[in-house]
């Protein structure tokens, strides 16, 4: 929930390598504002906002090199679609709108240069034909080099089989994350056991429809260690400093570090044990190369 510029360069400063914005769409399908509103995570200003073009437009100034306010280490964003008010024919529109606001204030009308990559995270299974319309709208300009700077998520903790079935039937086997989790108010005392459920999957099936996993909100240290312990490839915190402090700790600083611009978020990370086809039981620091520090949804 990271909806105004001046959060961006706070949470950034505090150590983040990535953030989270919640982006709202009017009845007709066009993308507005960053923005939550209440309820949201416990302790958070709920309100701040800002026009999503201005917005996007300040990402890409400080994820391009040759920018003066260039920032090396932020390397992902999260889009989290709201799209609750819209019917299946509008989720459609606003998939389209959604690709040409990122065409024209991000990805420089297919001339990339940002650093940053796009996780775009829809809340239900339901909200598929927002999809649609995002690759039809990409395939239709013949821009398929984007493919490699998005990825798609599925928010709202429905059943994985449910949600690997809708992969499946459009044959989208790559730049998938899946997520778990629960508002910071509660994230505390959450059951992890959708959330082992999913790592078991990743870990154990030679292709799995998602190559990384995402915990949230996890705001306590002792919450953050168990997370890591369990190998997931990220999380969002309304702390990212407690994240860097925990990761220079001795169970961890020799083995996970934060993700740079020279790591594929789209990469399933395997031991070269692993890649021999050889069967490992990795511990958590053998499995995981980078951790994403993400902000809170």
């Amino acid at each position: 929930m990271v909806n105004s510029i001046e959060q961006v360069d706070s949470y950034l400063e505090r150590g983040a390598n990535a953030i989270e914005c919640d982006i709202q769409f009017v009845g007709d399908g066009t993308p507005v504002h960053a923005f939550h509103g209440i309820p949201c995570d416990c302790f958070r200003d709920c309100g701040k906002w800002t026009p999503i073009e201005l917005y996007m437009q300040y990402i890409r100034n400080i994820t391009t090199p040759e920018s003066l306010k260039y920032n090396d280490k932020f390397v992902l964003i999260i889009l989290d679609l709201k799209t609750d008010n819209l019917d299946e024919i509008k989720k459609f529109i606003a998939g389209q709108r959604l690709f040409d606001l990122l065409l024209e204030h991000l990805f420089n009308r297919g001339h990339v240069h940002t650093r940053v990559n796009v996780l775009l995270s829809i809340q239900r299974v339901s909200d598929e034909p927002l999809m649609t319309g995002f690759m039809d709208a990409l395939n239709s300009m013949d821009l398929s080099h984007l493919n490699r700077h998005i990825g798609w998520d599925v928010s709202a903790n429905e059943p994985l089989d449910v949600i690997s079935t809708m992969y499946s039937k459009r044959a989208m086997y790559g730049n998938i994350w899946q997520s778990d989790g629960i508002t910071n108010c509660v994230s505390f005392i959450n059951p992890t056991d959708r959330l082992q459920a999913t790592l078991h999957l990743r870990d154990n099936f030679r292709k799995p429809y998602m190559s990384k996993i995402y915990h949230w909100t996890i705001d306590l240290h002792f919450s953050i260690r168990n997370s890591l312990r369990l190998g997931v490839d990220g999380l969002i915190t309304n702390y990212p400093e407690r994240i860097a402090s925990i990761l220079n700790e001795d169970e961890f600083h020799d083995d996970i570090r934060l993700a740079n611009y020279t790591d594929n978020p789209w990469t399933r990370y395997m031991t070269d044990k692993s890649m021999t086809g050889i069967k490992v039981n990795t511990n958590h620091l053998e499995r995981l190369q980078f951790i994403y520090s993400l902000l809170v949804i």
